[in-house]
């Protein structure tokens, strides 16, 4: 499971992708870590940066920016996500933690950057209801 949207704002923006990204699906986390400056990949590392949840299906590029993704850049979106590393309990509610390497899923066992917010767990089926306080890339 991606970062399934649930409900919420969505401010929807076209971010070119570096030829070095995996492919990406639905609910993905987009970073601009390790990528080239001025283009996007799929978060591949634990605790990377957050830029947006990828809204469409999109191959890596052979080149850097021949393909773009359109991601969700709103805070005031939530979408719906399982642990991929650590157990979800009821007492997370209203934590943070870090996005997983796999870039679809949380790891609750990390607070590098703390940019996932936990509003609500669900333990029956682990999964968390969560917001992403997005980080962009300084220009200096």
């Amino acid at each position: 499971m991606s970062f399934d949207f649930v409900n919420g704002d969505r401010v929807l923006v076209r971010l070119p992708l570096d030829a070095g990204t995996a492919d990406i699906v639905v609910g993905d986390a987009i970073t601009s870590e390790g990528a080239t400056a001025g283009f996007y990949i799929k978060v591949d590392g634990t605790s990377d940066v957050i830029c947006g949840i990828a809204q469409e299906i999109m191959s890596s590029p052979a080149s850097n920016g021949d393909n773009t993704v359109l991601v969700n850049t709103s805070e005031n979106a939530f979408y719906r996500v399982t642990a991929g590393n650590g157990t979800l309990v009821d007492g997370m509610k209203m934590e943070s933690c870090d996005v997983h390497g796999n870039g679809s899923s949380i790891d609750v066992t990390a607070s590098a950057t703390d940019n996932i917010l936990i509003h609500d767990v669900r333990t029956s089926d682990s999964t968390a209801l969560v917001s992403v306080v997005m980080s962009f890339t300084g220009v200096a």
